[in-house]
């Protein structure tokens, strides 16, 4: 998740890094040297969906208070963008369990052993658990549509993020990777 890739980055790890903006405004705030020199989608590209036995009372986020919301980590870009689809929604933090079920291979078990009822997801991953029946689209943040009417302007997405300190010691890997 997004975590785990940002302390690569901030303990200088890995010298660059695919993450989302989210990430990088998340690291300015305590000081971290983290820039985005390449966005690479302009939407999240992330899924919210619903547990397929829940469907029924569950018929927008409006309807998720009192229940578990899933995403990949703390402060990864799939917590950061179920806050904001939230409060959208109007739905406060406080009126949610949030739960961070680690990657990919974390999401699918997530829904199908019911630990989590909503679900913050990769397009990949909430498409495999709507064909197989485990759930249900509740809110698809894959457009640009979505994503203005959610944020109130475009969306700085996934990207390639390093440091000032490598663009000034690599400045030709960096016009690259531009």
């Amino acid at each position: 998740g997004g975590s785990e890739w940002l302390l690569a980055l901030a303990s200088g790890r890995v010298d660059m890094a695919h993450g989302y903006f989210e990430n990088a405004v998340s690291a300015h705030r305590p000081g971290r040297d983290v820039v985005l020199i390449d966005n690479i989608l302009p939407t999240p590209v992330f899924l919210v969906v619903v547990r397929k036995d829940l469907a029924g009372t569950v018929k927008s986020v409006t309807d998720v208070k009192g229940l578990s919301w899933g995403f990949t980590s703390f402060g990864s870009a799939s917590h950061v963008v179920s806050l904001r689809v939230a409060k959208h929604f109007g739905v406060e933090q406080s009126a949610v369990k949030w739960l961070g079920v680690g990657g990919s291979t974390g999401f699918l078990p997530a829904i199908r052993e019911k630990r989590v009822d909503v679900l913050t997801t990769s397009v990949m991953i909430g498409t495999q658990l709507i064909q197989e029946g485990s759930a249900v689209l509740l809110q698809d943040v894959t457009s640009a549509k979505a994503v203005n009417e959610i944020y109130g302007h475009p969306y700085l997405g996934p990207g390639m993020l390093t440091s000032h300190a490598y663009c000034e010691q690599e400045p030709f890997v960096v016009l690259k990777v531009n």
